[in-house]
């Protein structure tokens, strides 16, 4: 029997007013464009890292550490170089693994050593794979000391989960693969994977794209909710018991968000919280999954709350960077669209996120900023909201860590036309959560 025969299919009741039987306009690109962050492989451009291996650099205190990680020129060097790399990461115990499209290394994480770099083949050869085609996800589960990987599989309407058999990213891993994405269409893509799990599930979220009648196009979204059981076991992995919530595109008039971002949580319960950005709206769609329990998904159900309500904004143009003399190539720099660009975590009732937008009346005008929310757990009420950036640069492509102390710390990259300054920088804010659920920001930026 195939492993899809065992995921149960099931779509979203509406749990608020705003659904509609046809379809209101929808954001264009995402229907026009063509799915987002395809991987496209070029084999004349080597990007050679001009910087090298730097050495590990220590910060101001004992596990403060900046190093060098992978890059796109890695993957190269494997003969696995795409264009965008899409570089993630993710710390464990003693470890810091970091994926792209075609490399995966392992560093440690008080020292900055690398400890491994492989292609991506070769490690999904090793989990049990025949092949990937990119758009992987790390995670860390520290409940079970153990790894979590998403990626393509060799044909992109399929994904595969690889599981760690302990808290060593350098031991062996477990795989296995199913169909995200097929509705008869010729090139079904299950794109954009996400990952997220909490104590019940891990949820895996596509945007979904195939063509039909000789155009490509947006169909729709599905999340994969799978028993966190079904991956932590004794043996191999699998999607027992696993539900994929399908929500079709167009002609529903149904909004259950694009790039769909499970909620980390560590929260005993029974409902699972989703979060994506509206398909027709300037705004972040809330969705909840209940009836879960560790062992399955089965009899769940999912429900679209509604729109969370931010401040007004639209979608970030593309970023600057200093190119004076080819004045065409000076806004290139993709910032992504308002999608959650990170993970969500929950944590003391608290759900915080990130996404790159233009804020509407931003004094410095067309100009992408991060932009952060907290939310009430149980309501998806706005708590906190505000913007990262200020003057002529561009902020773009957020990342946020939180701990259980509701420390905060968000990274995002930073460019601007100016020569010296407006070359594209990785830097980071650190906040506090306040007794009201505001973000306080402390120390100074890191860059």
């Amino acid at each position: 029997m195939k492993l899809i025969l065992l995921i149960a299919a099931a779509s979203f009741g509406v749990a608020s007013a705003g659904a509609a039987a046809a379809d209101p306009v929808a954001k264009p690109y995402f229907i026009n464009r063509g799915f987002y962050g395809a991987t496209i492989r070029d084999p004349n451009d080597l990007s050679f890292d001009t910087n090298g291996k730097s050495p590990a650099v220590s910060g101001a205190g004992p596990f403060v550490l900046g190093f060098e990680g992978i890059s796109q020129y890695d993957a190269a060097a494997f003969g696995r170089n795409f264009v965008p790399p899409d570089t993630m990461g993710a710390v464990g115990l003693t470890q810091y693994v970091a994926t792209t499209n075609g490399a995966y290394s392992v560093f440690d994480k008080y020292t900055g050593a690398q400890l491994s770099l492989v292609s991506d083949v070769a490690f999904w050869a090793a989990a049990g794979q025949t092949g990937t085609s990119g758009d992987s996800r790390i995670f860390y589960n520290a409940a079970s000391s153990r790894w979590v990987a998403v990626a393509f599989g060799s044909n992109v309407k399929d994904l595969q989960l690889a599981v760690s058999d302990t808290d060593n990213a350098l031991g062996s891993w477990k795989s296995v693969k199913f169909q995200g994405f097929n509705d008869g269409g010729t090139n079904p893509i299950a794109d954009y994977p996400t990952l997220a799990m909490d104590t019940n599930a891990v949820y895996i979220g596509t945007n979904n794209f195939s063509t039909i009648a000789g155009v490509q196009g947006f169909r729709g979204t599905t999340l994969n909710v799978i028993p966190i059981n079904s991956l932590f076991n004794a043996g191999a992995p699998t999607v027992n018991n696993a539900v994929q919530y399908f929500t079709a595109f167009p002609g529903t008039g149904v909004d259950a968000g694009f790039a769909q971002q499970g909620v980390n949580s560590s929260s005993v319960g029974t409902k699972g919280r989703v979060l994506g950005a509206s398909i027709y709206n300037f705004d972040t769609v809330a969705l909840e999954i209940s009836g879960l329990n560790p062992n399955s998904a089965l009899g769940s159900s999912g429900a679209i709350i509604g729109l969370v309500g931010e401040a007004a904004y639209t979608t970030a143009g593309p970023g600057r960077q200093p190119a004076a003399a080819i004045a065409a190539n000076r806004r290139i720099v993709a910032t992504l669209d308002e999608r959650i660009s990170s993970s969500v975590y929950e944590a003391n009732g608290l759900l915080y996120m990130v996404h790159t937008v233009n804020p509407t009346g931003d004094a410095a005008g067309d100009f992408s900023r991060v932009h952060y929310v907290v939310l009430d757990a149980d309501t998806f009420a706005i708590v906190d909201e505000g913007d990262i950036g200020v003057g002529a640069y561009d902020y773009y492509q957020g990342s946020i860590a939180v701990n259980a102390l509701g420390e905060v710390v968000i990274g995002y990259n930073r460019s601007g036309l100016d020569v010296d300054t407006g070359k594209i920088s990785f830097l980071a804010s650190m906040f506090k959560t306040d007794a009201n659920g505001k973000l306080v920001q402390y120390g100074s930026e890191i860059f």
